[in-house]
């Protein structure tokens, strides 16, 4: 399986760690962003996609973390990207057959609904004991508990989308 600079793997790719980094970096910087240079016509980079794909039949336990910019400093085609690229994600980890635990942690500068509602495509995985966590600034990372008022407002948006 190809490396790339966003996914970690231990015991023999049965870990899975992703890092989704929506942020973008100064010129010249190696690391884990999904953020393709200014000179790129797209925003995100999708290979990624294709890799983590390979892992569907090896990986028992899967970590993701997103990171976001604050929201007002991002294009409206980035935001799409966003959107699409996590629910894509979402999609690719429901035909993973062995996966026993997912864990997603969303990190926000400060909390935006717009960034917020991308979580909601997790709620269509088939694993039903997958865990959220958010951060927003430099807080703690706070779990997701069930009934909570995001809890509640994530599952409000989806019922919304299914009715389109």
């Amino acid at each position: 399986i190809p490396s790339h600079p966003a996914i970690s793997t231990a015991n023999d790719g049965r870990y899975l760690h992703i890092d989704v980094d929506f942020k973008p970096v100064p010129p010249g910087y190696i690391g884990s962003t999904l953020i393709l240079p200014p000179s790129h016509p797209d925003f995100v980079d999708i290979s990624v996609l294709s890799i983590i794909e390979q892992y569907r039949s090896i990986a028992e336990e899967v970590k993701i973390d997103i990171w976001y910019s604050p929201s007002w400093l991002e294009p409206e085609q980035l935001k799409r990207q966003q959107c699409w690229t996590i629910r894509r994600l979402a999609k690719l980890l429901n035909k993973f057959d062995k996966v026993s635990s997912i864990e997603i942690r969303m990190s926000m500068p400060r909390f935006n609904w717009g960034q917020a509602k991308n979580a909601v495509y997790f709620y269509q995985l088939n694993l039903q004991d997958w865990k959220l966590s958010t951060k927003i600034g430099n807080g703690e990372w706070v779990k997701l508990e069930l009934g909570c008022d995001l809890d509640r407002r994530f599952i409000g948006y989806r019922r919304s989308l299914e009715e389109r």
